[in-house]
Parts: structure tokens; C-alpha cells; sequence
């Protein structure tokens, strides 16, 4: 029975693939075919395979003369099952078989001497009789070939096992998972590959496929030496096969969505475009591509799912095929609507930059910009990028952001870029020089000095008067000159700098101390004495620790005397002495120096007799000197 299996799936592959000769092949008139023949190579499945093989000529004529068709082999075992075929470990159990080097093949006869279990052909499973993975099978067999585009794409799965339960097994300590049938129906339509079930278990395992065989556009049926060829070729030539698989549709608010689907050209069919939620929304019948157009789509539609029914036009076998479920994102309006701005900022302190847009599920990737490239920056995925404490190596940087939306990752989509923004850091405002305490006299100037570097510095004194500090007009200089006066004394300063960014620095408080100007407070007096006793003048002044320097004319000309630096000045009277002139310069720490009176010495000689009327007479003449000088001098004030 399992050989009438055989030659009645060959058979009808044979009369149904005529069907599909509007599929162009690559360099040739032909429609191209690629069929990988996966074969179940546990337990007795020997006889199955040999009736295969015996009519894999017949087969293969019916196709030769109108398809560019090659050939792939796979065999396959119980993934679950430790023990695997000698020379493939477990468990990789689904093995493609190399045909002269070559997983494909366009000779049927090279094709024929590989479909036998045999050591370089088709390996041994020991499957104990366990179901077999079928469905992992399918799947390693979609991966592992390299379809041709354009080209139909069959798999005949050669079996007489049912699929095993889709879970993870624990096998000699290890996790094996085995697919489920809904993730092979999901991978044959995301790569075209239809899949039809050769049942060589006399008591049919047809039913155990019955969901994922008809939903990939195959035939699964078991035979029996009184099952006619005709209603089988028939079946499978009504049968619709998804040749273009529509797509995910991103677009914006507004804007025409579009979903194609097609069926084999050339073959009518009936088809009906569903939302997931199974409503009709489209149908007719068509022997080409079909197109679903949802105009001027509005958010309420973002996330729609849509697929197409093909369903044949036979009324004694109506079956049907669907095609992947497609999703329709609608977006809205997408745009940058603020860029981000230069930024200039003094070392030390913090930048920022920020970009604005519209649009839905927005997400950001600040990058910095590194020789000729954009290197993405860790962790800056927001509307702002913040930058703490730059320094003068970060002087120059630049930096973009790239903004996407909920589309921007898919076909159709796109990704906006901001414009590019520059980093300029410039050092910040320190103080080099730092003034100092003033002490100054009364009548001079005191000068505070400061200095500061950075970016275009500006400078404003400010003094303190009853405890607020005060701005001082026009004192924006480095460089502040104060007349030193009494009621400043004891008066404080400082000094502002500001950077052309506004950053401002204070320097330290500084006092002014003003001292009083020198005064003589006792002049010296003439001086008229007796030759022979000592002449005494005195002098006495306030200032700041003033000192004294006596001097006396001497031939016109006023000369220092030596060691004479006392407030009293002390010298013998003898006659060459005088009328001699003396005075006293006073000076002070700050180096001001005032000039006492001129004063005079006069020596007379007392008479040496008895009488004393002389000696009344030169004291009288001594008294009226000094009053004259007296006179004189006053008149000369």
C-alpha cells in the first residue's frame, strides 16, 4: 500500500506543477522549482523509500520538459532520542544530504542514488518508535537550503510518524526544544515554501497534520490500492498557492495604505481580504496579484491586521489557503520642530543640549561626532543631553541627535537627524592676583590692585559703607586709586570680575587704614643766650611715627647736622655762632616731610666787673633783638 502512497503523491505533483508555469526562473524560459525531498529514516521506513526512489524517474519526466527543477535531500530522526545515526551527532538529527558535493541537484539520477539509507547517502535513525520531529525537520529544512528567488518551493515530507508534542525535553541532561506545528506554518510563509505530507503509515497519520499541511497549500492523504490518481492530481492542481506574501504597511496619518497578495498567475481563484478580526473587507476573483487599498488611513487603524484568502474555483473541492497576517501602522505627523543650539560655556560648569519633535513613540540616540563618524553615546536616550563639568578638552565637540518614531525602524518608515550643534568651553574666571590691606596718609592716593584671567573679564569695585556693599562709579578697571582721607580710614574694598558668560568671582575684602599727615604741633623759638651756655630748641609734631632732622645754615646754604634727629636740639652758644639760622625737618613713615620755622641764636658776652648796670643793658639789647626777629618774622609770614 505505502508504494501506491508514493506514486500517487508523485503523480499528482506531476499534474498539478504545470500549473505553475507562470513563475519565471533566473536565466532561463523556464518556471523555476526547488524541491527538497525530507525523509523520515527511522524504524522501517526502508520499503517507503525504495517505492520513492522506483518512481522518481516517472516524476521527474513530467517535470523536466516545464520547469527548471532541482533537487534537495534531507533525512531526518527523533530529536528526543540520544542514540543518532553513525557519523552525526545528536542532536542534530536533521540532516541535508550533499549530492556530489552539492546540496541541490537537477539530475534525477544523482538524486536517485542518494535516496537510500546507505553509508554517504541517507543515514540511519534508531527512533524506538517515538514520534519523530517532523516539525523541527520542516523548519531546519526551510533555513538550510538556499532558495532560489522567484522560484515555487515545495517540501515533500516523507513519514509515517505523527509530529511530537511541542514542549522542551531534557535528554542526557540537555534541553531540546521541538517546534509546534504554528511555528512551522509561520516560517514556511515568511519564506514561501509550501509543504505537502506523503502518509506511508498504513493506518494514516494524515489527521495529526490535518491543521498545518492544508494552511502551507499541500495535500496529505493515505492511500489504498482502489484510490483513483484523478481526484487526487485534481485535488492538489485546485489547490491555491501563495506565491507573494503581502507585507506590513507603515505609513503616516493621511496617507494610502497598500497590501498585495498572489496566488499561482494564470489560475483563477477567489479572493477575500479579512481584517484579523475575520471581517470581510475586500473580494473577488482574479487569476493574478491582488491589492487591498485602505485610502486616506487615520490613527484608529494604527495596528490593523489584514490578510488575504485564496480559495479555488472548483465546486466539488472548494479549499482554501491564507496568507501571512500583516500589520498596518498608521503614524502621525513626524518632524523635528526645535534643533538643537551652539553652546558656550566656561569650564567647570554644566552644557546641555536639547532637541524637540512630534510624532508617536519618539525615541532618541544623542551621538558625538568622532573624526569622520558618529559614535552613539551610552545612556543618552532623551530629548536633552546633559553634560556635567566640561572641561577645556571637550572645547570643539559636537553633537546631533537622532530621533526615530514608532515607524522609523520598518519599510516605509524614517529616521530623522537633528542638526549638528558645537560645544565651545572656554576657561573660566580665576583670580591671579589678589589685592591687598592699604596704609596710607591722609592727602596721598591708595591703590588696590587685581588681576583675573578668563574670557573677556570686566571689573567693578565695590566698597563697604555701614555694612552694604556699594558699586563704585566708573572704578572698572583692574586698578583702583582712592584719595586717602581721615573718614576713610578703616573703610573695605573689593573687587568684581564677570566673564563674558556672567560668571562672577569676588576677590578678597581689603582695608583701607589712613593715617594722619604730618603737623607740627611747637615750633622752636629763637634763641638768645649768653656765650658759653647752651642753646636749647625744641620741636614737637603729630604723624605717623615721624622722625627729625635739624639743620643749620651755614653760609647761605642749609645743611643736615649730624646725629641732631631728636625733637630737641641742643648747641653750645659760642659768638661764632651767633645769628646763625636753624630749623627742623619732620618726616613721617610715609615719607611727607614738613619744615619747622626758622629760628635764630644770638650770643652775647656778659661784662666782667662789678657793676651790674651793663648786664642789664645787653639783656635789654638781647630782648629787643629777639623782639625784632620776632616782628620780622611774623612780617615775612
Amino acid at each position: 500500500m505505502k508504494r501506491h502512497v508514493i506514486t500517487a503523491l508523485l503523480l499528482c505533483m506531476a499534474l498539478c506543477l504545470p500549473a505553475f508555469s507562470q513563475s519565471q526562473g533566473e536565466g532561463t524560459d523556464k518556471p523555476m522549482l526547488d524541491i527538497v525531498w525530507l525523509v523520515d529514516t527511522t524504524g522501517s521506513m526502508d520499503k517507503s523509500i525504495y517505492i520513492a526512489k522506483n518512481h522518481m524517474d516517472s516524476f521527474h519526466n513530467v517535470l523536466k520538459d516545464s520547469f527548471d527543477v532541482r533537487y534537495g535531500l534531507a533525512a531526518f530522526g527523533d530529536v528526543t532520542v540520544s542514540r543518532g545515526a553513525t557519523g552525526w551527532d545528536w542532536p542534530e538529527v536533521t540532516k541535508p544530504i550533499l549530492m556530489n558535493g552539492s546540496k541541490w541537484t537537477s539530475a534525477v539520477e544523482v538524486l536517485k542514488n542518494h535516496l537510500e539509507i546507505k553509508e554517504g547517502c541517507l543515514p540511519r535513525y534508531w527512533g524506538e518508535d517515538t514520534p519523530e520531529t517532523s516539525t523541527n525537520a520542516i523548519i531546519t529544512a526551510v533555513e538550510s537550503y538556499d532558495w532560489r528567488p522567484g522560484a515555487i518551493r515545495e517540501i515533500v515530507l516523507l513519514t509515517d510518524a505523527k509530529p511530537k508534542n511541542a514542549k522542551e525535553y531534557t535528554v542526557n541532561g540537555q534541553k531540546v526544544k521541538v517546534y509546534s506545528q504554528e511555528e512551522v506554518i509561520q516560517k514556511c510563509k515568511d519564506n514561501n515554501v509550501s509543504v505537502c505530507l506523503a502518509d506511508a503509515n498504513a493506518n494514516s497519520c494524515s489527521d495529526d497534520y490535518s491543521n498545518m499541511i492544508p494552511a502551507l497549500g499541500g495535500i496529505s492523504k493515505t492511500y489504498n490500492e482502489d484510490t483513483s490518481t484523478e481526484p487526487i492530481a485534481l485535488w492538489i492542481y485546485n489547490t491555491p498557492l501563495v506565491i507573494t506574501q503581502p507585507v506590513d504597511c507603515n505609513i503616516r496619518v493621511g496617507q494610502n495604505a497598500t497590501f498585495t497578495a498572489a496566488s499561482l498567475s494564470g489560475k483563477a481563484v477567489k479572493y477575500q481580504w479579512y481584517t484579523q478580526a475575520d471581517k470581510l473587507v475586500k473580494e473577488g476573483t482574479t487569476t493574478g496579484p491582488v491589492t487591498l487599498t485602505i485610502s486616506n488611513a487615520q490613527k484608529t487603524l494604527n495596528g490593523a491586521r489584514y490578510y488575504c484568502r485564496f480559495t479555488n474555483t472548483a465546486t466539488d473541492d472548494a479549499r482554501t489557503i491564507d496568507t501571512k497576517h500583516v500589520t498596518l501602522r498608521v503614524a502621525s505627523n513626524f518632524e523635528i520642530t526645535e534643533q538643537p543650539k551652539d553652546q558656550r560655556v566656561e569650564a567647570g560648569q554644566n552644557a546641555g543640549f536639547t532637541v524637540a519633535a512630534v510624532g508617536d513613540g519618539l525615541t532618541y540616540q544623542w551621538q558625538k561626532q568622532s573624526g569622520s563618524d558618529w559614535v552613539n553615546m551610552t545612556g543618552e536616550t532623551g530629548a536633552t543631553l546633559s553634560l556635567s563639568q566640561v572641561t577645556l578638552v571637550d572645547n570643539g565637540s559636537v553633537y546631533r541627535c537622532v530621533v526615530k518614531d514608532m515607524i522609523s525602524d520598518y519599510t516605509g518608515g524614517k529616521t530623522l537627524t537633528s542638526e549638528e550643534a558645537t560645544l565651545t568651553v572656554v576657561a573660566a574666571p580665576a583670580i591671579t592676583e589678589q589685592p591687598q590691606d592699604m596704609f596710607a596718609e591722609a592727602g596721598q592716593d591708595a591703590t588696590f590692585t587685581m588681576k583675573a584671567t578668563g574670557d573677556k573679564v570686566t571689573y567693578q569695585w565695590q566698597q563697604q559703607i555701614n555694612g552694604v556693599w556699594t558699586p563704585m562709579d566708573g572704578e572698572t578697571d583692574g586698578t583702583l586709586k582712592v584719595p586717602a582721607t581721615v573718614e576713610k580710614n578703616g573703610r573695605r574694598y573689593r573687587c568684581v570680575a564677570t566673564s563674558s558668560l556672567g560668571t562672577t568671582i569676588t576677590s578678597n575684602e581689603v582695608t583701607l587704614t589712613v593715617a594722619a599727615a604730618p603737623a607740627i604741633t611747637l615750633q622752636p623759638q629763637d634763641v638768645c643766650m649768653v656765650a658759653g651756655q647752651d642753646a636749647t630748641f625744641t620741636i614737637e609734631a603729630t604723624g605717623d611715627k615721624v622722625t627729625y632732622q635739624w639743620q643749620q645754615q651755614v653760609n647761605g646754604f642749609w645743611t643736615s647736622m649730624d646725629g641732631e634727629t631728636d625733637g630737641t636740639l641742643t648747641v653750645p652758644a659760642t659768638m661764632e655762632k651767633n645769628g646763625r639760622r636753624y630749623r627742623c625737618m619732620v618726616k613721617s613713615s610715609f615719607g611727607t616731610t614738613i619744615t619747622s620755622d626758622e629760628v635764630t641764636l644770638t650770643v652775647f658776652v656778659v661784662p666782667q666787673t662789678g657793676d651790674s648796670s651793663p648786664l642789664w643793658l645787653w639783656a635789654a639789647l638781647c630782648a629787643v633783638s629777639l623782639l625784632g626777629i620776632a616782628v620780622l618774622r611774623r612780617r615775612n609770614a
